[in-house]
């Protein structure tokens, strides 16, 4: 239970990177596209393993990184399926942009649950 927001997190963004990489044309695709469509759960990885010592803020970060997830793949699926475009990819590179304000909320939650766990002078 510890790790459950790292876990998450890293499997949101390997299945992802999977879905990217099947409508891909190359690598330039999915270098310029994974940083800004999955750029959020990067960030929750990151805090998710520097306070896995929280057991709430775990379970903030993986339900953060499991509604990211659904938001990923509904403009995934509109993007390539549902309303088909040539420019439409570029889509992908606002998911992350427009989903921070949502992440940013999760992340000071997860913060303020791993420092009431953390009171200043403790270890973690």
């Amino acid at each position: 239970m510890k790790s459950v927001g790292a876990v998450s997190s890293g499997l949101a963004i390997a299945i992802g990177t999977a879905a990217l990489c099947a409508k891909a044309d190359g690598f330039a695709f999915i270098g310029i596209m994974l940083p800004f469509a999955l750029g959020p759960l990067f960030v929750s990885l990151a805090v998710a393993i520097e306070w896995r010592s929280s057991t709430g803020a775990q379970l903030t970060l993986s339900f953060s990184s499991f509604l990211f997830t659904i938001w990923f793949f509904t403009v995934f699926m509109d993007v390539f399926y549902w309303h088909p475009d040539p420019q439409s990819p570029i889509a992908l590179l606002f998911v992350g942009i427009y989903s921070l304000p949502f992440m940013f909320i999760a992340w000071l939650v997860a913060w303020w649950l791993w420092r009431r766990d953390h009171p200043k002078g403790t270890s973690p």
